[in-house]
């Protein structure tokens, strides 16, 4: 089985656009074929490694408020972290 990546979010105001693409994405990926793996790209352009449950709260500020710091890195030198559930 192949991991594959699935960034959504980002810099721009079409981040929720992004956002919905990515769920969508991952609905429709054969998963017998492909691990899919959520990469939530935030507005300053952190990448975050995201659980799935979160894909479907409803929009990003649901599960990823601005005024929250971004959760430490796991590992130093690695530019991606893993969300927090709160």
């Amino acid at each position: 089985m192949m991991r594959i990546g699935i960034f959504f979010g980002g810099t721009s105001r079409e981040r929720e656009i992004s956002f919905a693409g990515g769920r969508t994405v991952f609905d429709n990926l054969d998963k017998g074929l492909f691990q899919p793996v959520p990469i939530f790209v935030d507005s300053l352009g952190h990448f975050i490694l995201l659980d799935w449950q979160y894909l479907y709260k409803g929009t990003i500020r649901d599960f990823y408020p601005p005024w929250l710091p971004c959760p430490p890195r796991a590992t130093p030198g690695k530019s991606i972290s893993k969300v927090w559930a709160s």
